[in-house]
């Protein structure tokens, strides 16, 4: 699940993952957010947050590993 790094420490969140915490988190150093993945939309405006991948294994209950993954590649060099 693709979600804002900001809600990762939000109180509402902490006991859900306690009961059924992630398997791995992947932290991404940038991510760009299009409003309906039109850049040339009219209503388009860039929404620079940052995101974390949250990943889940049913059953499986422990710490979750920690990751950083980099987004450069994927980026227009526009």
């Amino acid at each position: 699940m693709l979600l804002n790094l900001r809600s990762l420490c939000n109180p509402d969140r902490t006991p859900r993952f306690l009961r059924c915490p992630p398997t791995a988190i992947y932290a991404l150093d940038e991510l760009t957010c299009w409003p309906e993945g039109k850049p040339v939309s009219r209503h388009a405006r860039i929404a620079k947050q940052q995101y974390y991948w949250a990943v889940w294994h049913p059953g499986k209950i422990e710490r979750p590993s920690f990751w950083w993954l980099s987004t450069k590649q994927f980026r227009n060099p526009q």
